[in-house]
């Protein structure tokens, strides 16, 4: 049972590195052209570098009011549609609005998952 698990695996493996040669190729021989190409993107000041983080995130956040702001726009814009003109709503409409119902509702089964540990019943209370 367990050579044929290990024949398994070994087979898996050498697959999974054939298909992966030809990438490692091609980023091996691409790599000094692109950044040669996009040297003026590579910071090289230490003080500078220590910062990106923080400017990438108050960048973003800088940004959430005037997102928050266009999501109300469409959600009033929604609802009024709804209240109005229900009956002109196509089923594609109502489809699309039933798919990102579901999709919302799956990212947050799955951000209440990663914050249980990975534990898909219950919290860890130790």
């Amino acid at each position: 049972m367990a050579s044929k698990a290990v024949a398994t695996a070994t087979s898996y493996f050498s697959r999974a590195k054939a298909a992966l040669d030809p990438a490692v190729k091609y980023v091996s021989s691409n790599y000094g052209a692109v950044l040669k190409a996009n040297e003026q993107y590579i910071v090289k000041d230490p003080a500078a570098k220590a910062n990106l983080g923080k400017q990438f995130l108050y960048t973003n956040l800088a940004e959430v009011p005037a997102e928050l702001n266009a999501a109300s726009a469409e959600w009033a814009a929604l609802k009024k549609k709804i209240q109005t003109q229900a009956k002109d709503i196509t089923l594609n409409e109502y489809g699309t609005y039933a798919l990102f119902a579901a999709e919302a509702y799956a990212w947050f089964c799955v951000g209440e998952i990663v914050g249980r540990g990975f534990r898909f019943v219950d919290y860890d209370y130790e």
